[in-house]
């Protein structure tokens, strides 16, 4: 397996997390993710014309609601996940 330093770069920069600062429940706080979900999440957001703290809330409520044993950067991991398969044309649901 041929790895060059440029392959090296693009992989470690495809995994540099990106913080995004919010306040929710009147405290400040901060959501790490991979640029690739913000991407999907800004998407949403956009549609939802909602802001990205009522957006976040909203996911946290969703997270604590389902009794989710993980951080909200993991929920949302697995929101962007469940929402990217339920629009492929694959799915049969």
């Amino acid at each position: 397996m041929d790895i060059n330093a440029k392959t090296i770069k693009l992989r470690l920069m495809s995994q540099v997390l990106k913080k995004r600062s919010v306040s929710l429940y009147k405290h400040r706080t901060s959501v790490a993710l991979e640029p690739i979900f913000w991407d999907v999440i800004d998407a949403e957001i956009a549609q939802r014309g909602q802001a990205m703290a009522r957006f976040l809330m909203d996911m946290d409520e969703r997270r604590i609601a389902e009794r989710y044993n993980g951080s909200l950067a993991s929920y949302l991991r697995v929101w962007v996940a469940t929402e990217l398969k339920s629009r492929s044309p694959q799915n049969p649901n």
